[in-house]
């Protein structure tokens, strides 16, 4: 008796379940949709505004000088190619420089610049010249040396690539000796 009863019972709820939802022998008439209505949305309009033009002021021109001015370290090598060092004894109208002269190089529109004394001692000087990032500078470039701003009496020097170049620097008069 209970296997009937758990097989009509499932039977019995779908036919309340259709009978509810209107699927017996009654005839069934759809119920209208009203058709949704359309409305009128205003589309904005544009309103033209004055735009204020920019008006011209006079800048500044800035009085810069395109020189590289790098220490003379050896953290300053360029990745790209071996830099030059040149190294050497400074004197100044035949008297060994004081500490704190001022020694530049210059090539291709390039300055380098280091004060004395160097590791090397009092009266000298080291400077490293590497060739800017992206640059390379060509071997037997010639090179100018200043010594305190005046050029030194030595001439002819010419950069190398990877070289190490013993270069004494003098300005002025040489000691009477």
């Amino acid at each position: 008796m209970k296997k009937l009863v758990f097989m009509l019972l499932p039977v019995l709820i779908l036919a309340l379940a259709f009978s509810a939802m209107g699927c017996g022998d009654e005839e069934a008439t759809p119920t209208p949709t009203p058709a949704p209505t359309a409305t009128a949305t205003p589309e904005p309009t544009e309103t033209a505004t004055a735009t204020p033009e920019p008006t011209a002021t006079a800048s500044p021109t800035p009085e810069a000088t395109a020189t590289l001015v790098p220490t003379a370290t050896p953290t300053q090598p360029s990745m790209t190619q071996p830099p030059c060092k040149f190294h050497g004894l400074v004197q100044i109208d035949g008297v060994n420089a004081p500490d704190g002269t001022k020694i530049e190089a210059a090539i291709e529109g390039n300055t380098y610049a280091t004060t004395t004394p160097s590791p090397y001692g009092n009266s000298t000087y080291a400077l490293l010249v590497s060739a800017p990032s992206g640059s390379t500078y060509t071997s037997g470039t010639a090179i100018t040396f200043t010594v305190d701003g005046t050029p030194v009496n030595e001439t002819g020097a010419v950069w190398e690539q990877g070289g190490n170049i013993e270069l004494n620097l003098s300005i002025g008069q040489a000691a009477a000796q």
